[in-house]
């Protein structure tokens, strides 16, 4: 029952931080506006004044989503087969993916104050974190998932067990 109020608590606060979002009042050319020279083309205007109201909800509303992954992929997982190897792998992926939540927001704000692009295999920063940063952290997920499917989330005794389950129910059915 801890883990259904946890969720909604996190839920609500996803909630909660996309309802600030969506109420925030419109920066002025935040809809960019059309250069006289190129019909079709829209320009921006200043980034920064178009994030900094909304800056901190969303680096907060990523920060609850990994939180809710992380929640999710516990309670998927019988407290029986929580080991020390789960939580491990758990919380690296957490921090791994805070981390790199922490470097798109920190190098996007060095951009928009700056001006300076910066560029890492091919791409600028905030950009390369999130191409090469986001997926990275939840491949480990997907390792914990393939790696330690036996030990995680069906074991070989749970296996046995569900096929002794079906092995009863087609005689007690009549071979169904």
């Amino acid at each position: 029952m801890r883990s259904g109020l946890l969720v909604l608590a996190l839920l609500l606060g996803i909630a909660g931080l996309l309802a600030m979002a969506l109420l925030t009042p419109e920066i002025a050319g935040s809809a960019g506006a059309g250069p006289p020279e190129i019909a079709g083309m829209r320009i921006g205007g200043d980034g920064a004044a178009r994030w900094e109201p909304i800056a901190f909800a969303g680096f907060l509303l990523q920060c609850l989503t990994i939180g809710f992954v992380g929640l999710l992929v516990v309670m998927s997982v019988p407290r029986r087969l929580r080991s020390k190897g789960f939580w491990a792998g758990l919380l690296l992926y957490a921090g791994l993916a805070l981390f790199v939540w922490i470097q798109i927001n920190t190098s996007y704000r060095h951009y928009l104050q700056s001006s300076e692009t910066s560029f890492f295999l091919g791409f600028p920063t905030p950009s390369a974190w999130m191409i090469y940063g986001v997926w990275s952290s939840a491949l480990i997920l997907v390792g914990l998932y393939v790696f330690g499917f036996r030990r995680f989330v069906l074991t070989r005794e749970d296996e046995a067990r569900f096929e002794a389950l079906l092995a009863e129910r087609r005689r007690t059915r009549g071979g169904m």
